[in-house]
């Protein structure tokens, strides 16, 4: 587990991460960075190159940083939650349709991932 900031350590950090778009969080011992992209598929790659750094890291999600994602749930209107879906289905139903789910397609991914170092020989 890392070690917790304090006093000089801290304020150098957070100055570093406020000069790249980072805010603290009012009343609370932790910080926030909104990202906006373009489209949905533009995000959901980013969450997916963000999730594969996190797994080389052997870093899992805690419920703090779950909580951070749950506002996209209150804070998005109900209209603009059904075209997210809708885009999601209408891509990920694409992506079938060309195969991403195939047995070659599978084993391409586990090859590559066992060539990269992300599973061992036994997974």
């Amino acid at each position: 587990m890392s070690k917790k900031l304090e006093g000089e350590a801290r304020r150098d950090a957070l100055a570093v991460l406020e000069a790249t778009g980072w805010a603290i969080v009012a009343d609370r011992d932790a910080i926030r960075k909104t990202f906006k992209f373009k489209s949905f598929v533009e995000a959901w790659g980013w969450m997916t190159r963000m999730a594969i750094e996190a797994e080389k890291l052997n870093h899992h999600l805690t419920e703090e940083e779950m909580s951070i994602l749950n506002p996209a749930r209150e804070e998005v209107g109900e209209q603009v939650r059904a075209e997210l879906g809708e885009a999601f289905l209408t891509e990920r139903n694409r992506l079938l349709d060309e195969g991403c789910g195939s047995l070659e397609q599978v084993r391409r991914l586990v090859t590559e991932a066992r060539r990269d170092g992300l599973l061992d020989e036994d997974d």
